[in-house]
């Protein structure tokens, strides 16, 4: 039995098929809202049986060749899929709940379109065995797809399949025992790719019919399942009440200084479903996202996203969080706060040079980046810290956006910083909360320091939320901080002035609206002022990714 493999690691067919319900175990937990968006009260059963058959075809003996690096004979670019579905016929379900396995199972790899594509009629398939397979003394065309079942398939191990159903069942499923009796007609089956694929991809859906997500998001959970279990990965995290330990220390310490947590922060942490936070920078919008966050997943848990609308302050977020997770919790911050933007491999490179190994190999190096890189990118981590495109792309269709979309089931959602948008991001953002609200359960809070009044309604519209929590009137007089002034003139007009600033060790920014004047004040300053190269930093979108992480550090 060790001799059929699974991946070409040397992993066989059944290790690997554990390996990937040992994913489908953990995605219970984490997604626990899938059955009631999908309308399958069922669905974790049917998911199962999907792992169990999706690998079968891997038993053919021209495909194993190609898993032990052997070059097959007759196997002609096939794709395994399609000669594990036919065992579907061996569950006790009934037709639709047949189809839902099988098209997941035969798409877990390639598009419907893509498999379509590839399939050649039976009158192709006869004119080219007569022109080359017959002349090669070959029974019948290698993509025949009836006498590849009956001749190509090693039995003994499907056998063995079979009888350990019932306890594979029982481990994962901690149900009743089942086994698998019915037996297959193979010389009734029709190709998987002409009697699912082709039907299916005539089937108009519609997103507000169930039928839409269940099949989406049982393709989505499969792909989940499959990708994470040839990673060998063990462990999905999930927060757990005692991980925001850490909030119920800060607020002690800050009762012993004699202040507590602000009223806006205590509404927070007792508000259940979404939510809007209209409060100045720096009284505690976090702490207060991270209550609300936890008052949302003890009750029912999910994936979380700190959503937040620039590279530096998303690293720096996920800096503050690791830290502060990690004070008061069984797995350290690392474990439980992840992250994800377009610049990710440039931010996890400044990181290793700073905690990583400093004695090791480039390649060493590279790899571990590169592990790091795949681990943020899956959902491993209950809470990430990324951008709203991060989230947003799903909605256009890209690849992988089913396995995004299972991901976002029962999702909390927090945007912070949600002033700082264009008006076509923030239209994007309304249209796809409202399309997450509706079909997945999400949960969504928005904060923010400042909000037009017109951006505030639409919010308050498409979250449902009746009146926004604000900070009170006292803690506003107490946060108004600032003066401006407006000056005649340009930024060049004021070099003396901020000369005299520099010389009285005053902290500033000094803001241009072209590259070309930031980098010519920067060089005035240097050549007039009295300033030590790590006192003064330029910074503008021309530097290269690692540079401009170095300068942001520096600033």
């Amino acid at each position: 039995m060790e001799h059929v493999l699974g991946k070409s690691d040397g992993t066989t067919l059944m290790e690997h098929i554990e390996d990937c319900l040992g994913v489908y175990s953990q995605l219970k937990n984490t997604l626990p809202s899938l059955p009631d968006v999908t309308n399958l009260s069922n669905f974790w059963e049917l998911l199962f049986y999907i792992i169990y058959f999706h690998d079968w075809g891997k038993c053919h003996t021209e495909f194993q060749k190609i898993l032990k690096d052997v070059k097959p004979n007759y196997w002609n670019y096939q794709r395994h899929e399609i000669y594990s579905a036919p065992f579907v016929e061996k569950l006790d379900l009934n037709d639709e709940e047949k189809i839902l396995i099988q098209r997941a199972i035969i798409g877990h790899h390639k598009t419907f379109n893509e498999l379509i594509d590839k399939l050649k009629s039976e009158e192709d398939m006869e004119l080219e065995y007569q022109l080359k397979w017959k002349r090669k003394k070959r029974d019948f065309h290698p993509e025949n797809f009836i006498n590849n079942l009956q001749y190509n398939l090693n039995y003994d191990y499907l056998k063995y399949l079979i009888e350990k159903f019932g306890d594979v069942y029982q481990k994962f499923t901690a149900n009743t025992r089942k086994e698998l009796t019915k037996e297959v007609d193979f010389q009734a089956q029709q190709h998987p790719v002409r009697s699912i694929a082709e039907s299916t991809h005539k089937t108009v859906f519609n997103p507000d019919q169930k039928s839409y997500w269940q099949n989406i998001l049982l393709w989505g959970s499969t792909k989940i399942c499959d990708h994470y279990g040839s990673a060998k990965i063990k462990q999905i995290n999930s927060f757990t009440e005692k991980d925001f330990n850490f909030l119920s220390h800060l607020g002690k310490e800050l009762k012993e200084k004699g202040q507590g947590f602000y009223s806006h922060q205590k509404k927070c942490f007792e508000k259940t479903g979404n939510c809007i936070l209209v409060a100045p920078t720096g009284s505690g919008k976090t702490e207060a996202a991270i209550g609300w966050l936890k008052k949302q997943v003890c009750e029912y848990q999910g994936r979380a996203f700190y959503i937040l609308p620039y590279t530096a302050s998303i690293n720096a977020m996920h800096q503050r969080l690791i830290k502060d997770f990690s004070k008061e919790t069984e797995l350290k911050g690392e474990k439980l706060i992840g992250i994800q933007h377009g610049k990710l491999t440039q931010y996890i490179a400044s990181l290793y040079e700073e905690t990583g190994e400093q004695n090791v190999s480039v390649m060493k190096k590279n790899d571990e980046i590169k592990n790091l890189r795949d681990l943020y990118k899956k959902m491993i981590y209950p809470l990430k810290v990324a951008t709203p495109f991060q989230v947003l792309k799903y909605c256009y269709g890209v690849k992988g956006f089913e396995m995004g979309f299972t991901e976002l089931v029962g999702a909390k959602l927090i945007f912070d910083e949600i002033h700082a948008y264009d008006e076509i991001t923030f239209a994007q953002i309304l249209t796809s909360l409202q399309y997450f609200i509706k079909h997945f359960q999400c949960k969504v809070m928005v904060m923010t320091a400042t909000l037009p009044s017109f951006m505030l309604n639409e919010l308050q519209k498409v979250l449902d939320v009746q009146l926004p929590i604000k900070a009170d009137s006292n803690l506003l007089k107490k946060f108004d901080r600032h003066r401006i002034k407006i000056r005649e003139g340009i930024i060049f007009d004021q070099i003396e002035k901020i000369k005299v600033l520099f010389e009285k060790k005053k902290r500033l920014i000094i803001v241009c609206n072209t590259v070309k004047n930031a980098q010519e004040i920067f060089t005035l300053l240097k050549k007039t002022v009295k300033i030590s190269e790590n006192e003064i930093a330029l910074l503008h979108s021309r530097f290269n990714s690692l540079d401009r992480n170095k300068k942001e550090k520096q600033a």
